[in-house]
């Protein structure tokens, strides 16, 4: 099978997630809807990412950005398209991993964000709930 980005893009769960190339010019430009959690602090929300894939995609892993700009420990830089950054993106990617996996980080990083590669001045999960709760309200 061909490693391209429409092979790629079959590969995404459409009843799940809403995916499509940014423009047809930029076939490794993607923006994905991620649905709302069930719960947690991002719960009701859905949310939008771009994903840019380099040439020697799954060997590396694709850039991940939030595209509006809100608070999350693992979102590093200011206002719109921060990058994010998790154990399963960066140290702990496989050149086995696909599109899917890279959705299901980004899920697990909004259902329990990983500390561990904490960006923010955020320090703790109460402190996470009451950025996101007044983030809520401007939206």
């Amino acid at each position: 099978m061909d490693n391209t980005p429409d092979v790629w893009m079959s590969e995404v769960n459409t009843h799940k997630y809403f995916a499509q190339f940014l423009s047809e010019d930029k076939p490794y430009n993607w923006v994905v809807c991620i649905p709302a959690p069930t719960s947690g602090p991002y719960c009701g929300i859905e949310t939008w990412w771009q994903l840019v894939f380099p040439a020697n995609f799954p060997k590396v892993a694709p850039a991940v950005m939030a595209q509006a700009g809100f608070p999350h420990p693992n979102l590093g830089g200011d206002g719109e398209n921060q990058r994010l950054c998790t154990a399963a993106i960066q140290s702990g990617w496989k050149s086995g991993y696909g599109v899917n996996k890279v959705l299901a980080a980004i899920e697990a990083a909004l259902a329990s964000p990983d500390w561990g590669h904490n960006l923010s001045k955020l320090e703790n999960a109460a402190a996470l709930a009451t950025a996101v709760a007044s983030w809520k309200q401007k939206i």
